[in-house]
């Protein structure tokens, strides 16, 4: 939800908007005793006072302890595990770590997808159900839990590999950041401060944490965001460089004022001049920190020769984050302790080429899902604004013969004057049609900034009013 310790925006807020509107929705099943209805009536009631979880994590987003309080220990996770990722999915690093800390058995399967399932994917869809039966059945027959630890890769511009573990231990390559904006591998010569304010918002090539599952939010190519970016390029490859695991930056920082969320991307470059987004990270800094380490998230690519790598740094990835106050960076170059990109990588293929099952005609949940998505990227006055929207109509149909119809609006500004101005709003209307034949109507309408949250929610069943109620909450200091 804050990844590096910057709040999540467009997909995080837009998300509680929809979560709220099914929080508010009647149950769908038969009540022949009345036990359902009542059950809605309380959260009614509860949901008068606070509009649900999604909502305490904004208000709780710079609140450490809130969020350090839910840990579970993976070291206690001795099952058999089969873990599923996709590389521009969210949750991507907690997959990687978890099957690093897993003691027993774990299958770990990273594929070029968002955060869809994956045999619902456009790209290399995967039959995960039919995978999965085939792990419980040999796991649950055999008891086996001490073998190897097994995983598919899919390596951007190479394809699937397999491994015994992934990431592989590959000793990390260093490029140093130079004050002519190269990533120089050896020393950074002499030291100098190279200042970039940001000259508009960053972020919206980069697209964003879809929660929603639409399939439309990947990244584009980056040369827009680019342009407006702190860039650093390596040379052209003389040899392939396959990269396995976690980019970590160390940057060295001058003086600025205010609150900085620095948002770092690492891009593969290719002789056309296209810029593709490969792997990202963020760090909340005061105005007070000297440095920042961050380890960006994992990645798997082959760079072929005649490539090259670049480190974009921002102080913008709107909509994906928030910014912060400032949007000057100030980064140290070619000192004794210079700003760089360590890379596990390596000049040797990785693994082995593999395959993935293909979905085949799996039976699945008798729920039946329709509708259509649009996501539009606008840049408003160029140079000085951006804009996106994400337009998503579904229609469910329930084994108990109720249907549900929703309709998200999500909307995300931000003007250009400062990062202060920038904004979320969402819409979400959902009808449930119910098996009796009545139906409900419920209404969310809720705006957000980095600091506050407004909502207001209408729910009604055929003519009779159930719920009129508006919300807001602040972020807590």
């Amino acid at each position: 939800m804050a990844p590096g310790g910057v709040p999540l925006a467009l997909s995080r807020c837009g998300w509680a908007a929809h979560m709220l509107a099914v929080d508010l929705c009647p149950p769908t099943r038969p009540d022949e005793t009345g036990c359902l209805e009542e059950t809605w009536r309380d959260r009614l009631q509860r949901l008068r006072r606070q509009p649900g979880y999604a909502f305490d994590w904004h208000q709780h987003r710079n609140d450490t302890r809130y969020w350090n309080a839910p840990t579970v220990d993976a070291g206690s996770i001795t099952v058999p595990t089969f873990l599923i990722g996709g590389w521009q999915d969210r949750y991507l690093d907690a997959v990687v770590r978890l099957s690093s800390e897993i003691p027993g058995t774990r299958r770990l399967v990273i594929g070029p997808w968002l955060h869809v399932l994956p045999d619902l994917a456009e790209r290399e869809p995967y039959d995960w159900i039919g995978d999965l039966i085939g792990f419980f059945g040999e796991h649950c027959a055999s008891g086996e839990t001490h073998a190897a630890p097994r995983a598919l890769i899919y390596v951007r511009s190479s394809g699937w590999r397999a491994h015994n573990g992934w990431p592989p231990s590959l000793p990390a390559r260093t490029w140093t950041l130079t004050s002519d904006h190269r990533l120089h591998e050896g020393t950074g010569g002499e030291r100098r401060e190279v200042a970039f304010d940001c000259p508009a918002p960053v972020g919206l090539e980069a697209g964003f944490f879809d929660p929603l599952g639409t399939g439309l939010a990947a990244p584009i190519d980056q040369h827009w965001d680019d342009m407006a970016s702190l860039c650093f390029d390596t040379e052209n490859m003389e040899m392939a460089l396959e990269l396995a695991g976690r980019p970590e930056v160390d940057l060295v920082l001058g003086r600025r004022e205010g609150s900085l969320h620095l948002a770092g991307r690492l891009e593969l470059l290719e002789p056309s001049g296209s810029s593709t987004l490969l792997s990202s990270s963020w760090a909340a800094l005061g105005a007070e920190d000297e440095s920042a380490t961050f380890v960006l998230e994992p990645v798997a690519a082959l760079v072929p020769i005649g490539h090259r790598l670049r480190l974009a740094l921002s102080a913008w990835d709107f909509p994906r984050c928030w910014p912060g106050s400032s949007l000057a960076l100030r980064v140290i170059t070619g000192c004794a302790n210079p700003s760089r990109l360590r890379l596990p990588c390596s000049t040797e293929p990785l693994g082995t080429p593999a395959t993935v099952p293909r979905p085949q005609n799996v039976p699945r949940l008798s729920w039946s899902v329709g509708g259509d998505a649009r996501y539009r990227r606008t840049r408003v006055e160029p140079g000085h604004g951006i804009e996106a929207e994400l337009e998503l109509r579904s229609e469910l149909a329930t084994p108990s013969s109720a249907a549900l119809v929703m309709d998200d609006r999500w909307r995300a500004a931000a003007p250009g004057e400062g990062a202060c101005i920038a904004s979320i709003e969402a819409t979400v209307k959902l009808v449930a049609k119910l098996s009796d034949g009545s139906h409900c109507d419920v209404d969310v309408k809720a705006s957000f900034t980095a600091e506050a949250a407004h909502a207001h929610g209408v729910v009604r069943r055929g003519e009779e009013l159930l719920l009129d109620v508006d919300w807001a909450s602040k972020a807590l200091s």
